[in-house]
């Protein structure tokens, strides 16, 4: 059984556009990084936020997130049906793996033909659950038999926690305001921080994502890092709030269950409904606003969503 594992890294690219922040600064105290920004928000109003984080986490976080290595992937499954190949093989049944240039054969000696076809049936049960693992130890999820994108969802859930320097500073300053003023500040933050497709290795990590501590401290991102990041910081603001990713071609959103106005663009996605929020920018949008291109997809019904864990 010659079995080839190959997948295309399928990523939401957005277009490049401008920055409108006032300042930025990363500075070293301690062992926290201290990191300030200044912003317009919608109103023209001047808005600042400023939080400490712990540099060693930063750096971990910011490095943890790599492009997909399909070599890494291919060592990691054989690894793991040899293993299996050697642990179940004896007098009765030889089952040796061999690598290929494309994955790997196995071949099956010395039993039953039915008894060889429950162990084939079991190494592939073993190479599937490997392929997974993989994925999840890298923050990858499936799209299709071929494809996989960033498990934004997990990521969300995963720095939700990370972020409660963050958090704690957004609740001290913005308290008394309702959820969807707090999304507005949210919106206006990461809209105002860089664009960025975080394709080039040099200025990057090249990988066309970045998790919140990447974002934050590089200061730039595309439409599915802001998006994740504001995930991750209304998921840890309100524990309980409903939060989804959407997504239509070549970009990525949020979706929040929160009380729908009159002028809100919002989605019926399962059993809830979901104002929509883009926090890619630099255009400066409320929550359910929604651009021009995006709001066509939507209409077309050409969107698809993950809801973010609790």
């Amino acid at each position: 059984m010659r079995v080839f594992w190959a997948f295309v890294v399928m990523m939401a690219v957005c277009l490049p556009l401008w920055a409108q922040q006032v300042k930025f600064s990363a500075k070293l105290v301690g062992g926290d990084v201290r990191l300030s920004y200044a912003w317009h928000d919608v109103d023209r109003q001047e808005q600042t936020l400023a939080f400490n984080l712990p540099i060693d986490d930063v750096q971990r976080g910011r490095s943890e997130f790599r492009s997909f290595d399909n070599a890494a992937m291919r060592d990691y499954v054989f690894a793991k049906v040899k293993g299996y190949a050697e642990a179940h093989s004896g007098p009765g049944l030889q089952l040796e793996v061999a690598r290929t240039t494309e994955g790997y054969d196995v071949q099956a000696k010395g039993a039953r033909s039915d008894e060889i076809d429950a162990q084939m049936l079991e190494l592939a049960k073993v190479r599937d659950a490997a392929v997974e693992e993989f994925m999840a130890n890298t923050l990858y999820t499936r799209v299709d038999a071929r494809g996989v994108m960033p498990d934004h969802k997990r990521i969300a859930k995963r720095y939700a926690p990370a972020l409660a320097p963050v958090q704690a500073v957004l609740a001290r300053q913005l308290r008394g305001q309702d959820a969807r003023a707090v999304v507005d500040y949210l919106l206006g933050f990461l809209q105002t921080i860089p664009y960025d497709q975080l394709q080039n290795r040099y200025t990057s990590n090249g990988a066309g994502f970045q998790t919140p501590y990447g974002l934050l401290l590089e200061n730039k991102g595309d439409c599915d890092t802001k998006s994740v990041a504001l995930a991750a910081l209304l998921r840890g603001l309100y524990p309980t709030l409903r939060i989804t990713m959407v997504y239509v071609p070549n970009h990525a959103f949020v979706g929040v269950a929160l009380p729908r106005g009159p002028a809100d663009y919002a989605l019926k996605l399962g059993n809830g409904v979901f104002v929509l929020a883009d926090p890619t920018g630099p255009r400066l949008m409320r929550l359910g606003e929604v651009d021009s291109v995006a709001l066509r997809d939507l209409e077309a019904g050409k969107y698809s969503y993950q809801e973010v864990p609790f």
